[in-house]
């Protein structure tokens, strides 16, 4: 594929294999721009050739090629600089260059590239008298048994920000070391036919580069500084962290922080607020046959103080127990009421009013009833004794101190209301749940 003198040309997602001639050949008899060839993968006799000012740039792209004598790359370039970004380039026979700087200025720039030399030959030569080869977060591989990886002539320039060498640079060049180079030029290269991030591809500096204003920077020495507010994060000991208080509900955006986010455990008792967690000592109803995760029944069970401390601090032993051991409620069979140390007269609309008895906290009280009188009836004669019937004279009622043929009969139904049931304790009608407390 042939062009010349062409300006404004994308040419991407293409394959080209031809081991007898070039992949791409973009030549300019002045200067040209805007080449940009982009997500190409050529197996070529060479790859690609650029001849005189080719203003290109050249990125994730597979180049293979330096068969029968020839380079992957040849460049012929002086005044502009052709940028290869993200590249493969393997030169795929024995003793050929990977990148051939053709002239004794060709210049050129490799951001996060990848460039194999073939056999006993450099990875890239010919870098000529006032030619400058820049190579930033590059991997460089000689050819097996090459002496060097890069090589040129005096005087010319190699200029290297953090890049891997896998052999030597020629003495005769001069070598600049350069940080400060864009983001996109020191993250990413191609392991065989894969481009990925590389080891260390995002560091502090390289976050520093990328991030401006009120957050990182960098200082002169290329070390990550943090420029806080002084509400989210701060530097503590040389670690980093967030500062107390520093995450709030406004900072955090809607569905940040999700269940599947949070590990288990992640949230102790310890990091909740009083007032917006279930207190150790709280009781309430349950509907369950066996209590959930930190809850017991109230079943009188005993339980060691040195062990459910948070509980024990709340119940003492106001339930039972001494010494190491003491003892939950027990709620089975029993309504609550509420405790009160001392007698407590009642003026809820009673006629007279009522003291009610003292009853502290953990104490229980057995089922009784209100102090009361029964009316009763008096009999006269009995009429058919072995029967068991009689005759009884309603006239006599009262509720006075019974005589000898007064009788107070069992309960019966009024007519209106059904008949009474009778049990072992007094109580309303009810439906049994647990009472669960919180350790």
């Amino acid at each position: 594929m042939r062009f010349f003198n062409v300006d404004n040309c994308l040419v991407e997602n293409l394959t080209i294999t031809s081991k007898q001639a070039t992949g791409i050949y973009i030549y300019t008899e002045t200067t040209i721009t805007n080449i940009v060839a982009r997500n190409l993968k050529i197996d070529a006799k060479k790859a690609l050739s650029l001849v005189n000012d080719v203003a290109s740039i050249i990125e994730s792209c597979i180049l293979k090629g330096a068969y029968s004598g020839n380079c992957v790359i040849s460049i012929a370039s002086s005044s502009v600089i052709p940028i290869f970004r993200n590249c493969h380039i393997e030169a795929m026979s024995s003793n050929q260059v990977g990148v051939e700087c053709d002239n004794s200025t060709s210049t050129a720039e490799f951001q996060s590239c990848k460039i194999i030399g073939g056999g006993s030959v450099a990875s890239i030569s010919g870098i000529g008298g006032s030619g400058t080869v820049k190579l930033y977060n590059c991997r460089i591989e000689k050819g097996v048994g090459a002496s060097y990886a890069i090589t040129g002539a005096s005087g010319g320039t190699v200029v290297l920000g953090e890049c891997s060498l896998d052999g030597d640079i020629n003495t005769a060049l001069i070598i600049s070391y350069k940080k400060d180079y864009k983001l996109e030029t020191n993250v990413l290269e191609f392991d065989d036919d894969t481009l990925k991030i590389i080891a260390d591809g995002i560091s502090g500096t390289k976050l520093a580069d990328a991030v401006a204003g009120n957050g990182l920077s960098k200082d002169g020495s290329e070390n990550l500084q943090v420029n806080v507010d002084d509400s989210t994060i701060e530097i503590n000991a040389d670690v980093l962290r967030v500062k107390n208080s520093g995450i709030t509900a406004a900072k955090l955006a809607t569905d940040a922080v999700e269940t599947a986010k949070i590990d288990d455990e992640a949230v102790t008792r310890a990091k909740i607020t009083p007032n917006e967690r279930i207190l150790p000592g709280t009781i309430m109803m349950w509907g369950g046959s066996t209590a959930p995760t930190g809850w017991w029944i109230c079943d009188g069970a005993s339980k060691n103080k040195n062990t459910y401390t948070d509980l024990f601090a709340a119940i003492d032993y106001n339930f039972g127990g001494s010494g190491d051991n003491f003892n939950l409620p027990d709620f089975r069979n029993v309504f609550p009421r509420g405790a009160n140390p001392e007698i407590r007269t009642s003026h809820i609309g009673q006629e007279p009013t009522v003291d009610y008895p003292a009853l502290g906290l953990g104490n229980q009280a057995n089922d009784h009833m209100q102090g009361h009188w029964h009316n009763k009836y008096r009999y006269n004669t009995m009429v058919n004794p072995g029967a068991g019937t009689m005759d009884i004279d309603y006239g006599g009622g009262g509720n006075n101190q019974a005589s000898a043929n007064d009788i107070v009969r069992g309960p019966v139904t009024d007519g209106t209301n059904g008949t009474p049931r009778v049990n072992v304790t007094t109580e309303p009608q009810c439906l049994a749940v647990h009472f669960i407390i919180k350790y």
